[in-house]
Protein backbone atom coordinates (compact mmCIF):
# COMPACT_ATOMS: atom_id res chain seq x y z
CA UNK A 1 0.00 0.00 0.00
CA UNK A 2 1.23 3.44 -0.79
CA UNK A 3 2.28 5.72 2.06
CA UNK A 4 2.14 9.44 2.47
CA UNK A 5 5.49 9.98 0.81
CA UNK A 6 4.22 8.43 -2.43
CA UNK A 7 0.92 10.31 -2.56
CA UNK A 8 0.38 12.32 -5.76
CA UNK A 9 0.92 16.02 -5.73
CA UNK A 10 -2.11 18.06 -4.79
CA UNK A 11 -3.86 15.18 -3.00
CA UNK A 12 -2.50 15.44 0.52
CA UNK A 13 -4.53 16.57 3.51
CA UNK A 14 -4.20 19.89 5.31
CA UNK A 15 -0.95 20.15 7.26
CA UNK A 16 -0.80 21.53 10.79
CA UNK A 17 0.87 24.83 9.81
CA UNK A 18 -1.86 25.43 7.19
CA UNK A 19 -4.52 24.68 9.80
CA UNK A 20 -3.03 27.14 12.31
CA UNK A 21 -2.80 29.74 9.56
CA UNK A 22 -6.47 29.21 8.72
CA UNK A 23 -7.43 29.62 12.39
CA UNK A 24 -5.51 32.87 12.68
CA UNK A 25 -7.03 34.22 9.44
CA UNK A 26 -10.51 33.30 10.65
CA UNK A 27 -9.98 35.09 13.96
CA UNK A 28 -8.63 38.20 12.28
CA UNK A 29 -11.57 38.32 9.87
CA UNK A 30 -14.05 37.93 12.74
CA UNK A 31 -12.38 40.70 14.76
CA UNK A 32 -12.36 42.99 11.73
CA UNK A 33 -16.06 42.41 11.05
CA UNK A 34 -16.99 43.04 14.72
CA UNK A 35 -14.93 46.24 14.90
CA UNK A 36 -16.42 47.57 11.67
CA UNK A 37 -19.94 46.91 12.90
CA UNK A 38 -19.29 48.67 16.24
CA UNK A 39 -17.70 51.72 14.59
CA UNK A 40 -20.62 52.22 12.15
CA UNK A 41 -22.57 55.44 13.10
CA UNK A 42 -26.13 54.99 14.31
CA UNK A 43 -28.79 56.22 11.93
CA UNK A 44 -31.63 56.15 14.42
CA UNK A 45 -33.57 53.71 12.25
CA UNK A 46 -34.59 50.26 13.38
CA UNK A 47 -32.94 47.34 11.74
CA UNK A 48 -35.04 46.15 8.89
CA UNK A 49 -35.76 42.57 8.00
CA UNK A 50 -32.93 42.60 5.47
CA UNK A 51 -30.45 43.49 8.20
CA UNK A 52 -31.83 40.89 10.58
CA UNK A 53 -31.59 38.06 8.03
CA UNK A 54 -28.16 38.98 6.79
CA UNK A 55 -26.26 35.83 5.75
CA UNK A 56 -23.48 34.69 8.06
CA UNK A 57 -20.08 34.81 6.37
CA UNK A 58 -18.62 31.34 5.83
CA UNK A 59 -16.15 30.11 8.40
CA UNK A 60 -12.76 29.91 6.75
CA UNK A 61 -11.58 27.13 9.06
CA UNK A 62 -14.52 24.88 8.20
CA UNK A 63 -13.96 25.52 4.49
CA UNK A 64 -10.27 24.61 4.71
CA UNK A 65 -10.95 21.41 6.66
CA UNK A 66 -13.76 20.39 4.31
CA UNK A 67 -11.59 20.90 1.25
CA UNK A 68 -8.80 18.95 2.97
CA UNK A 69 -11.08 15.94 3.47
CA UNK A 70 -12.13 16.04 -0.18
CA UNK A 71 -8.53 16.17 -1.29
CA UNK A 72 -7.58 13.28 1.01
CA UNK A 73 -10.44 11.13 -0.27
CA UNK A 74 -9.31 11.78 -3.83
CA UNK A 75 -5.88 10.20 -3.28
CA UNK A 76 -5.13 7.90 -6.18
CA UNK A 77 -4.68 4.18 -5.55
CA UNK A 78 -2.05 2.92 -7.93
CA UNK A 79 -3.27 -0.06 -9.92
CA UNK A 80 -1.17 -2.64 -11.71
CA UNK A 81 -2.52 -1.50 -15.06
CA UNK A 82 -1.13 1.97 -14.39
CA UNK A 83 2.24 0.47 -15.33
CA UNK A 84 3.23 -0.80 -18.74
CA UNK A 85 3.63 -4.51 -19.34
CA UNK A 86 7.10 -5.91 -18.70
CA UNK A 87 9.59 -5.07 -15.99
CA UNK A 88 7.53 -2.06 -14.92
CA UNK A 89 4.39 -4.06 -14.13
CA UNK A 90 6.36 -6.93 -12.60
CA UNK A 91 8.04 -4.48 -10.23
CA UNK A 92 4.62 -3.04 -9.32
CA UNK A 93 3.32 -6.56 -8.62
CA UNK A 94 6.22 -7.35 -6.29
CA UNK A 95 5.76 -4.01 -4.56
CA UNK A 96 2.04 -4.64 -4.02
CA UNK A 97 2.59 -7.65 -1.74
CA UNK A 98 5.63 -8.33 0.40
CA UNK A 99 5.29 -12.09 -0.14
CA UNK A 100 5.84 -11.64 -3.89
CA UNK A 101 9.18 -9.84 -3.49
CA UNK A 102 11.15 -12.84 -4.71
CA UNK A 103 14.61 -12.62 -6.29
CA UNK A 104 17.53 -14.90 -7.09
CA UNK A 105 20.29 -15.27 -4.52
CA UNK A 106 22.97 -16.35 -7.01
CA UNK A 107 24.40 -18.72 -4.45
CA UNK A 108 26.52 -20.68 -6.95
CA UNK A 109 28.03 -17.47 -8.35
CA UNK A 110 28.93 -16.22 -4.88
CA UNK A 111 30.53 -19.55 -3.99
CA UNK A 112 32.54 -19.52 -7.23
CA UNK A 113 33.82 -15.99 -6.58
CA UNK A 114 34.69 -16.84 -2.98
CA UNK A 115 36.64 -19.93 -4.08
CA UNK A 116 38.66 -17.88 -6.58
CA UNK A 117 39.41 -15.19 -4.00
CA UNK A 118 40.31 -17.87 -1.48
CA UNK A 119 42.90 -19.37 -3.82
CA UNK A 120 44.36 -15.93 -4.62
CA UNK A 121 44.75 -15.31 -0.90
CA UNK A 122 46.42 -18.71 -0.47
CA UNK A 123 48.93 -17.89 -3.24
CA UNK A 124 49.78 -14.54 -1.69
CA UNK A 125 50.09 -16.22 1.69
CA UNK A 126 52.66 -18.64 0.25
CA UNK A 127 54.60 -15.76 -1.31
CA UNK A 128 54.69 -13.95 2.02
CA UNK A 129 55.98 -17.05 3.79
CA UNK A 130 58.66 -17.54 1.12
CA UNK A 131 59.82 -13.94 1.52
CA UNK A 132 60.01 -14.37 5.28
CA UNK A 133 62.00 -17.58 4.88
CA UNK A 134 64.42 -16.04 2.36
CA UNK A 135 65.21 -13.08 4.65
CA UNK A 136 65.68 -15.13 7.79
CA UNK A 137 69.27 -15.09 9.13
CA UNK A 138 69.97 -17.81 11.70
CA UNK A 139 73.20 -16.20 12.86
CA UNK A 140 72.19 -12.65 12.14
CA UNK A 141 69.70 -10.09 13.36
CA UNK A 142 67.02 -10.60 10.65
CA UNK A 143 66.34 -6.87 10.67
CA UNK A 144 63.74 -7.00 7.91
CA UNK A 145 61.66 -9.46 9.90
CA UNK A 146 61.96 -7.49 13.13
CA UNK A 147 61.38 -3.95 11.87
CA UNK A 148 58.49 -2.98 9.63
CA UNK A 149 59.84 0.55 9.21
CA UNK A 150 63.23 -0.64 8.04
CA UNK A 151 61.62 -3.20 5.74
CA UNK A 152 59.33 -0.65 4.03
CA UNK A 153 62.15 1.86 3.48
CA UNK A 154 64.50 -0.66 1.92
CA UNK A 155 62.51 -1.66 -1.20
CA UNK A 156 61.09 -4.74 0.43
CA UNK A 157 59.29 -7.42 -1.57
CA UNK A 158 56.97 -7.93 1.34
CA UNK A 159 55.19 -4.57 1.16
CA UNK A 160 53.40 -5.03 -2.21
CA UNK A 161 52.38 -8.58 -1.25
CA UNK A 162 50.79 -7.39 1.99
CA UNK A 163 49.03 -4.55 0.16
CA UNK A 164 47.60 -7.03 -2.35
CA UNK A 165 46.56 -9.30 0.50
CA UNK A 166 44.68 -6.46 2.15
CA UNK A 167 42.88 -5.58 -1.08
CA UNK A 168 41.73 -9.13 -1.88
CA UNK A 169 40.97 -9.98 1.75
CA UNK A 170 38.65 -6.97 2.02
CA UNK A 171 36.73 -8.08 -1.06
CA UNK A 172 36.66 -11.66 0.22
CA UNK A 173 35.31 -10.62 3.63
CA UNK A 174 32.64 -8.37 2.12
CA UNK A 175 31.27 -11.10 -0.12
CA UNK A 176 31.50 -13.67 2.68
CA UNK A 177 29.55 -11.47 5.10
CA UNK A 178 26.91 -10.63 2.49
CA UNK A 179 26.54 -14.31 1.65
CA UNK A 180 26.11 -15.13 5.33
CA UNK A 181 23.43 -12.46 5.66
CA UNK A 182 21.53 -13.52 2.55
CA UNK A 183 21.65 -17.16 3.64
CA UNK A 184 19.58 -16.19 6.68
CA UNK A 185 16.76 -14.85 4.50
CA UNK A 186 13.88 -17.28 4.12
CA UNK A 187 13.02 -19.04 0.94
CA UNK A 188 9.68 -18.11 -0.61
CA UNK A 189 6.71 -20.18 0.40
CA UNK A 190 5.23 -22.55 -2.12
CA UNK A 191 2.10 -20.41 -2.25
CA UNK A 192 4.03 -17.20 -3.00
CA UNK A 193 6.28 -18.85 -5.57
CA UNK A 194 3.33 -20.46 -7.35
CA UNK A 195 1.48 -17.13 -7.41
CA UNK A 196 4.43 -15.34 -9.00
CA UNK A 197 5.04 -18.21 -11.42
CA UNK A 198 1.39 -18.31 -12.55
CA UNK A 199 1.29 -14.54 -13.03
CA UNK A 200 4.44 -14.48 -15.15
CA UNK A 201 3.43 -17.58 -17.13
CA UNK A 202 -0.13 -16.44 -17.86
CA UNK A 203 0.65 -12.76 -18.45
CA UNK A 204 4.01 -13.21 -20.23
CA UNK A 205 5.48 -10.25 -18.38
CA UNK A 206 9.06 -10.86 -19.51
CA UNK A 207 10.55 -12.20 -22.70
CA UNK A 208 12.36 -15.51 -22.82
CA UNK A 209 14.88 -16.32 -21.40
CA UNK A 210 14.69 -13.33 -19.03
CA UNK A 211 11.79 -14.92 -17.16
CA UNK A 212 13.85 -17.99 -16.34
CA UNK A 213 14.75 -16.76 -12.87
CA UNK A 214 11.35 -17.80 -11.52
CA UNK A 215 12.17 -21.43 -12.43
CA UNK A 216 15.25 -21.46 -10.15
CA UNK A 217 13.24 -22.27 -7.07
CA UNK A 218 16.18 -23.52 -5.00
CA UNK A 219 18.07 -20.28 -5.61
CA UNK A 220 15.24 -17.88 -4.75
CA UNK A 221 14.93 -15.81 -1.61
CA UNK A 222 11.98 -13.92 -0.20
CA UNK A 223 13.05 -10.38 0.65
CA UNK A 224 10.29 -10.07 3.21
CA UNK A 225 9.77 -7.10 5.51
CA UNK A 226 7.89 -7.44 8.75
CA UNK A 227 6.66 -10.55 10.51
CA UNK A 228 5.91 -13.63 8.49
CA UNK A 229 2.39 -14.93 8.16
CA UNK A 230 1.57 -17.80 10.45
CA UNK A 231 0.62 -21.24 9.09
CA UNK A 232 -3.00 -20.69 10.04
CA UNK A 233 -3.06 -17.36 8.18
CA UNK A 234 -1.80 -19.09 5.05
CA UNK A 235 -4.40 -21.84 5.40
CA UNK A 236 -7.18 -19.27 5.79
CA UNK A 237 -6.03 -17.42 2.69
CA UNK A 238 -5.87 -20.68 0.74
CA UNK A 239 -9.37 -21.54 1.97
CA UNK A 240 -10.73 -18.20 0.78
CA UNK A 241 -9.31 -18.84 -2.69
CA UNK A 242 -10.85 -22.29 -2.84
CA UNK A 243 -14.29 -21.16 -1.73
CA UNK A 244 -14.21 -18.58 -4.54
CA UNK A 245 -16.90 -16.42 -2.95
CA UNK A 246 -16.60 -12.78 -3.95
CA UNK A 247 -18.71 -11.58 -1.00
CA UNK A 248 -16.64 -13.56 1.48
CA UNK A 249 -13.38 -12.26 0.01
CA UNK A 250 -14.54 -8.66 0.31
CA UNK A 251 -14.83 -9.11 4.08
CA UNK A 252 -11.10 -9.70 4.22
CA UNK A 253 -10.10 -6.97 1.78
CA UNK A 254 -9.64 -3.25 2.19
CA UNK A 255 -11.20 -0.96 -0.45
CA UNK A 256 -7.70 0.06 -1.53
CA UNK A 257 -6.77 -3.57 -2.07
CA UNK A 258 -9.81 -4.18 -4.26
CA UNK A 259 -9.00 -1.13 -6.36
CA UNK A 260 -5.33 -2.10 -6.68
CA UNK A 261 -6.03 -5.29 -8.63
CA UNK A 262 -8.21 -3.45 -11.15
CA UNK A 263 -9.37 -5.69 -14.01
CA UNK A 264 -7.29 -8.55 -12.59
CA UNK A 265 -9.45 -8.82 -9.47
CA UNK A 266 -10.83 -12.17 -10.61
CA UNK A 267 -7.41 -13.84 -10.53
CA UNK A 268 -5.37 -11.57 -8.26
CA UNK A 269 -6.60 -11.41 -4.66
CA UNK A 270 -5.15 -9.11 -2.02
CA UNK A 271 -6.16 -9.84 1.56
CA UNK A 272 -5.83 -7.67 4.63
CA UNK A 273 -3.10 -9.16 6.82
CA UNK A 274 -4.65 -7.54 9.86
CA UNK A 275 -8.09 -9.07 9.32
CA UNK A 276 -6.66 -12.52 8.65
CA UNK A 277 -4.49 -12.23 11.75
CA UNK A 278 -7.51 -11.29 13.90
CA UNK A 279 -9.48 -14.27 12.62
CA UNK A 280 -6.52 -16.59 13.22
CA UNK A 281 -6.09 -15.22 16.74
CA UNK A 282 -9.78 -15.79 17.48
CA UNK A 283 -9.59 -19.39 16.22
CA UNK A 284 -6.46 -20.12 18.25
CA UNK A 285 -8.03 -18.61 21.37
CA UNK A 286 -11.19 -20.68 21.00
CA UNK A 287 -9.15 -23.81 20.36
CA UNK A 288 -7.02 -23.18 23.46
CA UNK A 289 -10.13 -22.80 25.62
CA UNK A 290 -11.62 -26.03 24.24
CA UNK A 291 -8.40 -27.96 24.74
CA UNK A 292 -8.25 -26.84 28.37
CA UNK A 293 -11.89 -27.12 29.42
CA UNK A 294 -13.03 -30.16 27.44
CA UNK A 295 -10.62 -32.77 28.87
CA UNK A 296 -11.06 -31.37 32.37
CA UNK A 297 -14.82 -31.70 32.03
CA UNK A 298 -14.53 -35.27 30.79
CA UNK A 299 -12.25 -36.28 33.64
CA UNK A 300 -14.53 -34.61 36.18
CA UNK A 301 -17.95 -35.72 34.91
CA UNK A 302 -17.36 -39.12 33.34
CA UNK A 303 -16.46 -41.95 35.73
CA UNK A 304 -13.64 -44.05 34.31
CA UNK A 305 -10.74 -46.18 35.36
CA UNK A 306 -7.28 -44.79 35.93
CA UNK A 307 -5.82 -46.14 32.68
CA UNK A 308 -8.66 -44.52 30.75
CA UNK A 309 -7.96 -41.21 32.46
CA UNK A 310 -4.31 -41.52 31.52
CA UNK A 311 -5.24 -42.35 27.93
CA UNK A 312 -7.55 -39.33 27.77
CA UNK A 313 -4.83 -36.99 29.02
CA UNK A 314 -2.32 -38.46 26.57
CA UNK A 315 -4.72 -38.13 23.64
CA UNK A 316 -5.57 -34.50 24.31
CA UNK A 317 -1.89 -33.66 24.87
CA UNK A 318 -1.02 -35.18 21.52
CA UNK A 319 -3.83 -33.34 19.74
CA UNK A 320 -2.91 -30.06 21.43
CA UNK A 321 0.76 -30.36 20.46
CA UNK A 322 -0.11 -31.19 16.86
CA UNK A 323 -2.48 -28.24 16.54
CA UNK A 324 0.07 -25.85 18.06
CA UNK A 325 2.59 -26.89 15.41
CA UNK A 326 -0.06 -26.56 12.70
CA UNK A 327 -1.48 -23.19 13.73
CA UNK A 328 1.60 -21.31 14.91
CA UNK A 329 5.31 -21.00 14.28
CA UNK A 330 6.16 -22.16 17.77
CA UNK A 331 9.72 -23.32 18.33
CA UNK A 332 10.60 -26.65 19.83
CA UNK A 333 11.39 -25.34 23.30
CA UNK A 334 8.09 -23.40 23.30
CA UNK A 335 6.13 -26.55 22.45
CA UNK A 336 8.03 -28.37 25.17
CA UNK A 337 7.15 -25.67 27.70
CA UNK A 338 3.45 -25.86 26.79
CA UNK A 339 3.39 -29.63 27.24
CA UNK A 340 5.27 -29.43 30.51
CA UNK A 341 2.77 -26.92 31.83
Amino acid sequence: MSDASSAPRGSTSVDLPDLEKAISISRISQQASSSSSSSQPATGEDDGPDNQTKAKPPDLLETVVYNGKERYNSIKIEKLDDYRVGYSRLAALQESDRGLFILRRFGWVRKRILLHLQDQLAQLEEQLLEIDESEYEPQGHSVRLKSRRYDEHSNSKRTPVIAKLQEILKEYDDILLREHTIRTWPRPTDRAHRSLFNWMFNRAELAEPEDDFVNRKEDLVAVTTGPEDGPLDAQLERLLNRINSKRLRTWFQDPEQRDKAGPHADVLHYYSKGRLAKLATAIITMFAMVMILFPVSILYLVPMRNWKRLATILAFTLVSTSMINFMTRAKRHEVWSVNAA
